[in-house]
């Protein structure tokens, strides 16, 4: 004869490694017979409140979000991105709390971004991934002029620049225009 057993366990199970036995007592036909499980309980890891913004070149952009803490029992877990798979790390904060900065120097493209945080003995793996686009730069132009002569040479002055630093500077480049 066969037969099967439902065990329930109930919410609020600390977090840990546990062992089960499950164990029949015998009768006068069949012998006494145990079975042990060796189970784990671990927190269920989910990212909310994902935010981001990709930023232009030049800009500093940055990745944000909240694990769920479970009331601060996860402290200074260690959240990892990849970007295109280069790797980062930062920990969470008390309330579950991470931030990444994007450097302002990382090219404009299109960039696959994984978030990852790996299982460990008191969380389960989590992965979430998506795609952010980084714009390119804009110049920052500026052109002053002196009084143009018809027929006399004359001179443009200006810069333009890119983050901040002259790329041309159209003083040093004198523009003429003879007839």
């Amino acid at each position: 004869s066969s037969g099967y057993a439902i065990i329930t366990l109930t919410n609020g199970i600390v977090v840990g490694n546990y062992e089960l036995i499950i164990e029949f007592q015998g009768d006068p036909t069949y012998y006494q017979s145990s079975l042990s499980v060796n189970f784990t309980v671990k927190y269920p890891i989910e990212l909310v409140s994902i935010e981001f913004d990709a930023a232009s070149y030049g800009e500093a952009g940055y990745i944000s979000g909240m694990i769920e803490s479970f009331s601060g029992l996860l402290d200074q877990v260690t959240v990892t991105m990849y970007l295109d798979g280069s790797p980062l790390q930062t920990l969470t904060d008390s309330t579950g709390y991470f931030l990444f900065t994007i450097s302002q120097f990382l090219d404009s493209g299109t960039y696959t971004i994984i978030l990852r945080i790996d299982e460990s003995a008191e969380i389960f793996f989590f992965e979430f991934q998506f795609i952010i686009v980084r714009e390119k730069a804009s110049y920052d132009v500026s052109l002053t002029s002196q009084t143009v002569v018809f027929n006399a040479g004359s001179s443009i002055t200006g810069y333009v620049s890119v983050l901040g630093t002259v790329i041309l500077n159209l003083e040093e480049n004198k523009l003429e225009r003879s007839v």
